[in-house]
């Protein structure tokens, strides 16, 4: 296949390898945005009153634990779904892989403090704030890296916007739990 001619100068191969795995992954992050705004619905719904109300605590519980699964859903996603990476777009890839990582671990340990307070028990907040700290660096980091294999295939602005409208309207997950928010 030829190279573009732009000064990025990456072969159209490896550019339509990166296009199709940045389709296959703002896919997966769909989902987690999904399966997150429900878990921050119940957490706006019953958040404040979860401490004095058991059957609040209980949807809270549910919750977390539902994002839990989709978290590691996630990962399974990724490790059986996504397309070959290509090699310019390794940093990217593993910069989302680490950040959907330090998510499972951040909403571990915010299911576990959350069941701790259902058992009347401390829960280690220190802990789960450390870890969405990390989170949040790891996704800053992978927001970096998308910005730059997107520039480095000469995507960018509108046709970023055209590609995530067009992979979000075509995306319909079926993917339930049986826990109930």
């Amino acid at each position: 296949m030829a190279a573009r001619s732009d000064s990025h100068s990456v072969p159209e191969v490896d550019r339509d390898a990166c296009l199709v795995s940045y389709r296959a992954e703002l896919r997966i992050a769909g989902f987690q945005e999904r399966e997150s705004n429900l878990y921050n619905d119940v957490l706006l719904k019953y958040g404040n009153v979860a401490l004095e109300d058991r059957e609040a605590l209980q949807h809270l519980n549910n919750a977390a634990r539902r994002l839990n699964a989709a978290a590691m859903e996630v990962l399974r996603r990724r490790s059986e779904e996504m397309p070959a990476v290509p090699e310019i777009a390794t940093s990217y890839w593993d910069s989302w892989q680490q950040t959907y990582e330090a998510n499972v671990a951040w909403i571990e340990a915010q299911t576990v403090a959350i069941e701790a307070l259902a058992s009347g028990l401390e829960p280690r907040g220190e802990h789960v704030k450390m870890l969405l700290t990390h989170l949040e660096d790891a996704r800053q980091k992978a927001g970096t890296e998308e910005k730059q294999i997107l520039k480095r295939i000469g995507v960018s602005g509108n046709t970023v916007r055209e590609i995530i409208s067009e992979v979000m309207a075509e995306t319909e997950d079926s993917w339930s739990q049986e826990y109930d928010t």
